[in-house]
């Protein structure tokens, strides 16, 4: 076979398997855990992967060892899904649900931040409890080695971050026998992140680890220890400009649509679950000092029409009317917690902070009501806001819309001073008062936490009224 032929082949092999790897990675999912045997007898505990160095380099844009063409910055996933093939032998978490999840992660990878590692825990210190709720338990760590995370050129091989520092998530849940919300969890950071929208705003799970102490499984993931949208709200509005506000949505706009492009519904976003991360080498043109990510994907899912209703949970103002008149959950209901989202960036308030999350805020939001939006509010802000608050979801955006959208402003005020956009915003930024609107909203409740309200609606669903049946799209996607 020619050299010519043999890379025609790589290719349509590259293609077949990037087309076909969304699938794959579906079906397992889905339709996991799996009892198969691996065959693994070491029971050591290490994770010594080596990293393989290739041949003479074919081109820029070819694997230096098979030659097929990367699909994604320096990962080809035939020779990388051989290297974790090989070093199967190398570890085991002691349980083979663990491993055959770990290893079938690993096998389906299509790029560097999609797929999951045993990571010892004896390769993890400083380890501090940072936070504690109803699902569990959160700890930050250093992970010692590190993730793959840097590609070597002279060495043609995969080097490690390390002394990186982690965060630790026990799920209250889990068990020995039972892994179902551990997994539940990772397989949604999986999917997130097995999409590209310019960068990555989905936190990244690292993998999985077991105290022994504890007999507990748990996730690693990244660590964003400059905490919440909150925290960063409460201390850094009064010097918030809109331009600043609109850096902020455009990074929750690429998360969300990370996890709708995967097919997936978060059904609780809301301030808390936005991450703060600092961001040490600023991109080139952006001022930012910290990205923001979406983070606590534990009750995301797919779309099933047969998914329980009656189930409703979250923050309440945050909870689409639909999901509070017992509709399906859509990815349109995520749109309407982004709305709200928008408010709360805008104005620094809480939603709702003026009243009880009761049954009559319910009937409040259900009803149509939604926050007050100040008058200087800059005409494009308020108009996307409220379309994302609209309550026919048919005429909500798509998070790819709002991706699109703010993407746009962003451009127009970064490297177009003089454009419409930057020149309202500069405006409007001159006429409002942060101190009149502290004064105008109090705040009058802390933020609640995500808890099932399923009770609280069942008590309350005949003062509701009825809500026209909504058709829900077989595909999310158009």
């Amino acid at each position: 076979m020619s050299s010519k032929t043999n890379k025609k082949c790589c290719r349509d092999k590259c293609s077949l398997r990037n087309c076909s790897i969304r699938n794959l990675f579906y079906q397992y999912l889905f339709n996991y855990p799996s009892t198969r045997s691996t065959g693994s007898d070491n029971v050591n505990g290490s994770n010594s992967l080596t990293e393989s160095a290739g041949s003479d380099n074919v081109s820029e844009n070819n694997c230096p060892k098979c030659g097929c063409i990367k699909l994604y910055d320096e990962w080809c996933e035939i020779c990388e899904h051989a290297f974790f093939k090989s070093n199967f032998q190398n570890w085991t978490s002691g349980n083979e649900i663990i491993d055959n999840f770990i290893r079938d992660t690993q096998l389906l990878a299509t790029t560097k931040f999609n797929y999951l590692e045993w990571i010892p825990y004896s390769s993890l210190n400083v380890i501090e409890l940072i936070g504690r709720g109803g699902f569990g338990e959160v700890h930050s760590a250093m992970w010692i080695d590190g993730p793959r995370t840097k590609w070597n050129t002279e060495k043609k091989g995969w080097e490690r971050y390390s002394n990186v520092k982690v965060a630790i998530k026990k799920i209250v849940d889990t068990n020995m026998e039972d892994f179902t919300e551990l997994f539940k969890e990772l397989k949604a950071h999986l999917m997130s992140n097995n999409q590209v929208v310019g960068r990555f705003n989905v936190l990244r799970a690292y993998g999985i680890t077991y105290n022994p102490e504890t007999k507990k499984y748990m996730m690693v993931m990244t660590l964003a220890d400059d905490g919440d949208l909150s925290d960063y709200l409460q201390k850094h509005f009064s010097t918030l400009t809109y331009i600043k506000q609109i850096e902020i949505l455009y990074d929750i706009a690429i998360g969300l649509t990370q996890i709708h492009k995967s097919g997936l519904i978060h059904r609780d976003l809301h301030c808390r679950n936005v991450m703060c991360q600092g961001i040490k080498d600023r991109s080139l043109g952006r001022g930012e000092e910290y990205r923001f990510v979406i983070g606590d994907l534990g009750h995301a899912t797919l779309p099933i029409k047969d998914i329980d209703a009656n189930k409703v949970f979250g923050v309440l103002p945050y909870i689409a009317p639909e999901i509070l008149g017992k509709k399906q959950y859509t990815q349109a209901a995520d749109v309407y917690s982004f709305g709200i989202l928008m408010w709360e960036i805008l104005t620094g308030l809480k939603a709702f902070g003026e009243f009880a999350h009761d049954s009559s805020l319910i009937n409040r939001v259900y009803s149509g009501s939604r926050p007050e939006i100040p008058s200087n509010t800059p005409k494009l802000y308020a108009d996307l806001m409220k379309k994302c608050w609209c309550k026919d979801i048919k005429e909500r955006p798509s998070a790819h819309e709002l991706y699109m959208t703010i993407g746009t402003w962003l451009n127009q005020c970064l490297y177009v001073p003089n454009s419409k956009i930057a020149k309202e915003l500069k405006k409007c930024d001159e006429l409002r008062s942060r101190v009149q609107q502290q004064e105008l909203y109090p705040n009058n409740f802390p933020y609640s936490t995500t808890h099932d309200v399923s009770e609280l609606l069942e008590s309350i669903k005949y003062e509701l009224p009825e809500m026209p049946d909504l058709e829900i799209p077989e595909s999310l996607n158009n």
